[in-house]
């Protein structure tokens, strides 16, 4: 439905969930994730047009993919 805001509230609230067999640390599980891409994805699409796969929780909140693409100076638009 493209609710962003939506799926952002829900990701921001999670603080101590279960995702499998044990707890789950938000910053470990999104933040931190995310910014190990981010110290990838530049490099990765300035070599060749690339198509990136990643979980809906990765591309929502201020630390999220999108945001940090946004920060970069890309242009993030939604796909029909």
């Amino acid at each position: 439905a493209h609710d962003i805001d939506g799926l952002t509230r829900i990701i921001e609230s999670v603080e101590d969930s279960r995702v499998m067999s044990g707890p789950v640390d938000y910053n470990e599980l999104f933040v931190n994730r995310n910014l190990r891409w981010m110290e990838k994805i530049p490099q990765i699409m300035s070599e060749k047009s690339t198509f990136f796969i990643m979980g809906a929780g990765h591309l929502v909140a201020e630390s999220g993919i999108l945001n940090q693409l946004k920060k970069l100076g890309y242009t993030v638009e939604s796909m029909e």
